[in-house]
């Protein structure tokens, strides 16, 4: 915006928008977190997550508040989060986009696997991601086959288990016209 000479304050409207017009069809945003909420410093918070995200439903085994990120498994067990199920209105593939990184630069590798599933149908799909040191973006896409979803992040198939996770983004683009 343009100053205004003399003013003492201004003041901003921030509005949430939903859906996004894109030259290839409208965006619709299903679900996001960022786990700002996880204000605590290794604190185990498995069985009270819902207090710390945006919406409610989501849960998992071996969870950890990290100050604003998640951490999944510990030292000794694997971890897993699953999101709440979300619509999926639009008839679009759908792409999740999380941000992650390893707990601690000396683990081994670790590996996170991201499923994708489906309420009212028998459809799975599935991507393994190799996180590294530093924090990246990951991006997974996968098909639409029923009217509600969710999601399931495990590092039970890893060397070692822990892994940070932030900025989770589900999408679904609509393909009419």
């Amino acid at each position: 915006w343009d100053t205004v000479q003399y003013a003492d304050l201004y003041e901003v409207e921030l509005i949430r928008v939903d859906k996004v017009k894109e030259n290839e069809g409208d965006i619709y945003n299903l679900l996001t977190e960022d786990f700002l909420g996880c204000n605590l410093a290794a604190t185990e918070i498995t069985y009270k997550l819902d207090s710390y995200t945006i919406e409610s439903g989501w849960n998992g085994y071996n969870l950890w508040s990290e100050t604003g990120v998640l951490r999944i498994g510990s030292s000794s067990d694997y971890g897993e989060l699953y999101t709440p199920f979300f619509a999926t209105p639009a008839d679009g593939d759908i792409t999740v986009c999380f941000s992650a990184k390893k707990y601690s630069s000396s683990d081994a590798a670790v590996t996170l696997s991201l499923y994708s599933e489906f309420k009212d149908a028998d459809a799975e799909d599935y991507d393994v991601f190799e996180i590294g040191n530093e924090w990246e973006t990951y991006w997974y896409t996968f098909s639409k086959e029923g009217s509600e979803a969710s999601l399931f992040f495990t590092t039970e198939d890893s060397e070692n288990t822990r892994v940070c996770i932030d900025d989770i983004i589900v999408t679904q683009e609509s393909t009419e016209r």
